[in-house]
């Protein structure tokens, strides 16, 4: 059909036809006319209503792109700055605090600002071990734990910055000692002290000592642990990532610290966040030596668009933390062939001019060295992440409460009268 110059006429389409273009009720059309999202014009000789195809469209395409683009949020903080592709813990760089600082050190300064070093983490505390049915990973323990420490806390609901502050120093060392060992304790070489793993010579070690024999049944050397140590340290908190932002989602509504923290713990487990590390580690596994990187990559990439532990959107030009977890890695006592296996993927991924691993790799590349258990990485994660956590709890409790009350913005149908 042409109009009077000759040009073909705008295409309209009848109420029906748009209401199955978009997916909804011919009421739900007519509430967009209301709305201003459509403009309705005569159509033909009668009464009945029609909508340019070219307006119908764009309102299609606005709806799925207002679908794919995610919601940002910004709010005050003074824990964790990403800038000019480094991370920062309270101003100071995450990467030379790993190196030079144990996991627990890192945890108070994320907590207090404070670099003296403290004597105050407690031993575990728990009644009973935790049963899960088999398969349960290191992560799932420390879930179920949530669920258990919390009524075993007397002073839960106090958040004042002292009581979050005691159950902290508490928590963490509850969460490794939770999670069942991969050796058998009659088995391991007892501390020529007589101490157990959360009461070591190097006390601020313990963490790490701990939880080596819960994710791998291989020795624990010193090296190891330190890498361990320093995997956690940089891991432990990432600015406002997902899992952060529901911990202080829960905060603003003064939900206690253990239910704060299970929202974290429900978010990591997202194969898009902390479970990242876990996929990562199984194709290493796959790949088993570096002379079947190829093949495995290959075998990979043919059944997923993308490898996993691969790029950030933080760091285009790399993500530091890998940079400086790798390092440690490469210098470590692992077995020189599962660490061949690491470096040898990285060298194809840079060949074929893929992103440079992230933290969730390097993550990967040491538990796979070290041979630890399928899902170590999402543990580490978690344990890590979670003294990242605490510390938006408190500056959280400080702040406003019920900010975060996001609005929906319907596409559905309309109310019908």
């Amino acid at each position: 059909m042409k109009n009077s110059d000759g040009a073909a006429a705008p295409r309209t389409l009848s109420a029906s036809e748009v209401a199955e273009r978009l997916g909804v009720k011919v009421t739900t059309v007519y509430a967009y006319v209301s709305r201003g999202l459509l403009t309705r014009k005569p159509r033909g000789a009668g009464r009945e209503s029609g909508f340019a195809e070219s307006e119908v469209d764009a309102l299609l395409n606005g709806r799925a792109r207002q679908t794919r683009q995610p919601v940002t949020f910004a709010i005050d903080s003074a824990i964790t700055q990403i800038a000019d592709g480094q991370l920062f813990f309270r101003g100071r760089d995450a990467c030379e605090l790993a190196s030079a600082w144990t996991f627990e050190r890192v945890a108070q300064w994320l907590w207090t600002g404070s670099d003296r070093e403290s004597a105050r983490w407690e031993t575990p505390r728990h009644d009973a071990q935790i049963s899960l049915a088999p398969g349960a990973s290191a992560a799932d323990y420390m879930r179920a734990a949530l669920s258990h420490l919390g009524p075993q806390d007397p002073f839960r609901y106090d958040l004042s910055p002292e009581s979050v502050m005691r159950s902290a120093y508490a928590l963490l060392p509850s969460l490794v000692a939770v999670v069942p060992l991969q050796v058998d304790a009659t088995e391991r070489e007892p501390h020529t002290d007589g101490t157990s793993d959360f009461e070591s010579n190097d006390a601020e070690l313990a963490l790490a000592q701990a939880l080596w024999p819960r994710l791998s049944a291989q020795p624990s050397g010193v090296a190891g642990i330190a890498l361990l140590d320093m995997a956690m340290s940089l891991l432990a908190d990432h600015e406002l990532a997902t899992s952060t932002f529901a911990v202080r989602v829960a905060g603003s509504v003064r939900a206690d610290i253990y239910s704060s923290l299970s929202a974290g713990f429900g978010a990591v487990a997202g194969i898009l966040h902390g479970a990242a590390g876990a996929r990562a580690h199984q194709l290493l596994n796959d790949i088993g030596d570096a002379d079947q990187a190829v093949r495995g990559l290959t075998a990979y990439l043919r059944d997923n668009t993308a490898l996993p532990g691969f790029g950030h959107p933080l760091y285009p030009l790399g993500d530091p933390r890998a940079r400086c977890l790798l390092d440690r890695l490469a210098a470590s006592d692992a077995p020189a062939h599962r660490v061949a296996t690491v470096f040898h993927l990285i060298e194809l991924t840079e060949q074929r001019g893929l992103p440079a691993p992230s933290i969730d790799f390097a993550l990967a590349g040491v538990c796979f060295a070290y041979d630890m258990v399928p899902g170590a990485p999402e543990a580490v994660f978690a344990l890590a992440r979670t003294a990242g956590w605490i510390a938006h709890l408190l500056e959280e409790f400080e702040a406003t409460p019920l900010r975060f009350r996001a609005r929906a913005h319907y596409v559905g149908d309309a109310i019908e009268t």
